[in-house]
């Protein structure tokens, strides 16, 4: 079952949360600030449950499987840091209603998300799975989605 790996749950809630991204452009696009900040919350707050379900569940669980704390976990960690600060920045512009700003800062934070994104799909999620096997990929998957909240 997809969702019974770490690879295959991440992978989804990376889509839902792109689309709710897609969503808040949309509704940028169209000049509705309330409804693109009631959208961009949700995708505040979901980037944050997956950036944490990956901070604390996750990259320890990679490490301890595979013996490396210097490679990927890290990179990603780094990552992370952009991310949050790319989201305060598209709220923030949203906050003010500016348009230009918010517009712009959501395009940075796609593309970021994209290759970051690729990186951890094509990479760290599959490498988990294999380094943990079937019954402690499917172990994670369970506090993964517990973490996640049940829209994932």
């Amino acid at each position: 079952m997809r969702d019974d790996t770490v690879t295959g749950l991440l992978q989804d809630d990376h889509t839902r949360l792109d689309d709710l991204i897609d969503e808040a452009r949309s509704a940028l696009s169209a000049r509705a600030f309330a409804d693109a900040s009631a959208l961009w919350r949700q995708v505040v707050h979901g980037l944050g449950q997956h950036i944490e379900a990956e901070e604390q569940l996750l990259f320890p669980a990679f490490e301890r499987a595979t013996g490396m704390t210097s490679g990927p976990t890290v990179v990603m960690r780094n990552e992370h840091v952009d991310i949050k600060r790319l989201l305060e920045a598209v709220g923030a512009a949203l906050g003010a209603e500016d348009a230009s700003a918010a517009r712009e800062a959501v395009a940075e934070l796609a593309d970021l998300l994209g290759v970051h994104n690729s990186k951890e799909e094509g990479i760290l999620y599959p490498r988990t799975d294999s380094a943990l096997g079937p019954a402690g990929a499917k172990a994670l998957t369970e506090q993964l989605r517990a973490r996640l909240g049940s829209d994932s």
